[in-house]
């Protein structure tokens, strides 16, 4: 009974990690969208992995499992923020990691020397102990001998340097992303399959991930480490938070180095912006005018840079125009006008389907409508349609 009793909780204890590792090995063969961001991003399953085995080799227990799997959990717990912030920056603003990027990983080297010197020094059975009070909240700090107690005060400096900077790395990422969104919303007409969402909700369940950390350490580590209904909850709340981590990162497939090959595509013309001109009133006329005697919001993936050619221009002074003169940016000027006509189609027919109307407002794709129309107007495309024929 005992026996299968610690098999159950080898199982259950490794379907974190699993499930990181699974991500990991995924991401990195993702040939077919392969960047330097999925790459970063398959190193931060695999650290996690490595983060989640320490129940799974007590359960083994093996001590020089345990020595090399905790050496390396100084050094990955209090790197994964920072690995999460360097992905949403590779994804917003530079296409690979520089030599000052490499600073972001010293406090996971220190923890890490720090954890083997203790190692050295600890025997088998103070290893154990260190262990159980670490994992299972098993002994008293107070009657370990001064090495273990060096070894706890480092695994929960550990934990508390993870905690404290996954905040402002969150912030910092947010505040990339923000400056991501604006860009791609005053280059590109269509931003649906190029807004890096998915990654912000990676950065949430980052956060429940956390949260779920810390009330396991308030209601007891032990019942959550041990028993077999805690060993339950545990792997699901971790293996599903992690596989939708996975997802997110693994769905997104547009980043900064997308954009900066669509904006080197074309060679403009330099003109120095001078948004509070006459000059500028003018080409806010003419940008209109395109809009509503050419009809170019029908083209599913117009650019700013289409527009700046016709206007004999470049994007940087047509985008500063259309945030100064008609107070808005490309993509919601383009979708503006592109639910203007589509509202006209569903009033004056009933024949069109709503892909057809989609298709023929400028669209590329029926989804995308559906929630550009439901964000502009507060209704359905359905409803509006049923108000219409009243």
């Amino acid at each position: 009974m005992a026996e299968n009793t610690n098999t159950l909780n080898i199982i259950l204890s490794l379907i974190p990690p699993a499930i990181c590792f699974v991500w990991s090995v995924i991401l990195f063969f993702d040939f077919k969208h392969k960047d330097n961001a999925k790459s970063l991003l398959s190193a931060w399953f695999f650290l996690a992995a490595i983060t989640t085995m320490l129940p799974f080799c007590h359960f083994c227990d093996s001590i020089p499992i345990l020595m090399c799997v905790g050496c390396v959990y100084s050094l990955s717990l209090p790197s994964l923020p920072l690995l999460l912030y360097l992905y949403v920056l590779l994804l917003t603003k530079q296409p690979q990691l520089k030599k000052r990027d490499l600073i972001f990983f010293i406090p996971g080297i220190l923890f890490f020397i720090a954890s083997i010197t203790l190692y050295i020094f600890l025997d088998n059975n103070q290893i154990r102990q260190f262990i159980y009070y670490s994992l299972f909240s098993v002994g008293s700090f107070n009657d370990f001998d001064a090495l273990v107690k060096m070894q706890i005060t480092k695994f929960n400096m550990v934990h508390s340097f993870y905690i404290f900077t996954l905040l402002p790395s969150f912030m910092m990422a947010t505040k990339h992303l923000k400056e991501y969104q604006n860009e791609i919303s005053s280059f590109y007409s269509d931003i649906n399959d190029k807004s890096l969402k998915n990654c912000q909700k990676i950065y949430y369940v980052a956060i429940v991930l956390t949260v779920i950390s810390v009330m396991t350490n308030l209601v007891g580590r032990r019942f959550f480490s041990i028993s077999i209904s805690g060993l339950i909850i545990n792997a699901l709340s971790f293996g599903t938070t992690f596989f939708l981590m996975g997802y997110y990162g693994w769905s997104n497939n547009f980043s900064y180095i997308n954009f900066v090959k669509d904006k080197n595509k074309v060679k403009e013309k330099i003109t120095t912006p001078d948004p509070y001109s006459d000059r500028a009133k003018l080409m806010a006329k003419r940008i209109i005018s395109l809009m509503e005697n050419e009809e170019l919001y029908k083209e599913p993936e117009l650019r700013i840079t289409d527009i700046s050619q016709k206007l004999c221009s470049n994007r940087t002074y047509v985008s500063s125009v259309i945030n100064t003169e008609l107070d808005t940016n490309f993509a919601n000027l383009i979708n503006s006008y592109r639910i203007e006509y589509a509202k006209k189609l569903i009033a004056d027919t009933t024949k069109l389907k709503m892909d057809e109307i989609a298709a023929q407002s400028g669209f590329s794709s029926e989804s995308t409508f559906f929630r550009t129309f439901k964000s502009l107007t507060q209704m359905s495309p359905a409803e509006y349609r049923k108000n219409a024929a009243h």
